[in-house]
């Protein structure tokens, strides 16, 4: 494949409970984590989103994997996705309902790339401890 593959440059990533989109097209975030991700104990299964802005280089369609791995690179999940782009500017791609089974804490790592033949690239990490929920009772 050539080097100059059509991408998209991932310019941030949210990570929160779930994604919805409102009937005017908008999309709302439900509980963005802003810090590490806090469970009351482990193992914890987590159901995570992520909300991902990019800017596409070039029109067309480009396709992009996408998977969550721990230090050890133990894959939570892997996927493709294919984005047609019709205008050079700013869009998302949300991917939501992703389970993720927790045994310790650690740190998850989302990565993204283009091509199957390419290193994949780190666009987002955030820590997973044990500790007191807020909100909850002792």
């Amino acid at each position: 494949m050539p080097a100059d593959l059509p991408r998209i440059d991932i310019e941030y990533v949210i990570v929160c409970d779930d994604i919805r989109r409102e009937d005017n097209g908008k999309e709302l975030l439900i509980g963005v984590y802003t810090r590490d991700i806090v469970v009351g104990a482990f193992p914890a299964v987590l159901q995570l989103a992520f909300w991902i802005c990019y800017v596409p280089t070039a029109l067309g369609t480009i396709e992009t994997e996408f998977r969550l791995v721990d230090e050890q690179d133990a894959e939570f999940f892997k996927g493709k996705t294919s984005s047609q782009i019709d205008v050079i500017a700013r869009s998302s791609i949300r991917l939501a309902g992703l389970p993720v089974p927790l045994q310790i804490p650690g740190t998850l790592r989302f990565q993204s790339r283009t091509r199957e033949d390419e290193d994949w690239t780190t666009v987002k990490t955030i820590g997973v401890l044990k500790g007191q929920v807020k909100g909850r009772p002792r």
